[in-house]
């Protein structure tokens, strides 16, 4: 399989490519590994990558920011209840 160049989305891109483009790039997981680490299912975070749920709306912004927080917090490394470090 030949790897592909993953580009940094601009400032300007939708929240789904950014999603996409840290869990490739930046993580280096794939979807599966992924929602081992977060609790979320395959299915649920290709909708995530694509913006839209499963009837074709847009994703809302308190899905985004549960599943923008599960994925902040696998880059914690010391996480202790009570302390901010």
């Amino acid at each position: 399989m030949v790897p592909t160049i993953i580009e940094l989305p601009s400032t300007d891109a939708t929240e789904a490519a950014r999603a996409k483009f840290w869990r490739k790039a930046v993580a280096r997981l794939t979807r599966r590994q992924l929602g081992e680490r977060i609790g979320y299912s395959v299915q649920a975070i290709a909708l995530f990558e694509q913006g839209y749920d499963h009837t074709g709306k847009p994703i809302g912004a308190r899905a985004w920011t549960r599943y923008r927080m599960c994925c902040a917090g696998m880059s914690v490394k010391n996480f202790t209840w009570g302390t901010m470090t």
